[in-house]
Order: structure tokens, then C-alpha cells, then sequence
């Protein structure tokens, strides 16, 4: 999971972190300084967080899913 606060939305390139099925979004591409990436849907999905003194918590979220090789590695960048 990667948090941003200046993003105005939450993103995810796995179909898996989604609960249950993804509904049609309100827009169909994702703008980048060289490409569009396309949106395949919008869904909850819930995170399961633990804090450095071990306490578990979750948090659930709206998200839109692209499904996209560059997204991809890009969380995982980050995430590392």
C-alpha cells in the first residue's frame, strides 16, 4: 500500500486486493505525462495495516483499478 496525500483518488493494478465485484467508473483513462493508462473499474477494498507497535488494524477504501504493467512496477517501487 502506498498513501499519497496529494492524490484526489486511491489506486490499485491488482483485481485481487478488490472485495467483491468492480462496478463501471465515472471516467475511462488515467492522464500520465506520456500516456493514458485505462480504467477497468472502481470497487472496496480493504487493507489490513499493522503499526510499528504490532497493533492490527483495517481500513477500507473506494478504489479504481488499471490494470497496467507500468502502474504495476511502480507499486512495487514504492512498496519496497
Amino acid at each position: 500500500m502506498f498513501y499519497d496525500t496529494v492524490s484526489p483518488f486511491s489506486i490499485t493494478p491488482n483485481q485481487e486486493d478488490f472485495e467483491g465485484p468492480m462496478t463501471s467508473s465515472n471516467f475511462t483513462l488515467l492522464n500520465d505525462l506520456a500516456s493514458q493508462t485505462p480504467v477497468m473499474g472502481i470497487g472496496l477494498v480493504k487493507w489490513v495495516i499493522r503499526d510499528l507497535l504490532g497493533n492490527v488494524g483495517s481500513l477500507k477504501t473506494q478504489e479504481y483499478c488499471f490494470l497496467s504493467a507500468c502502474l504495476a512496477s511502480l507499486f512495487q517501487a514504492r512498496g519496497s
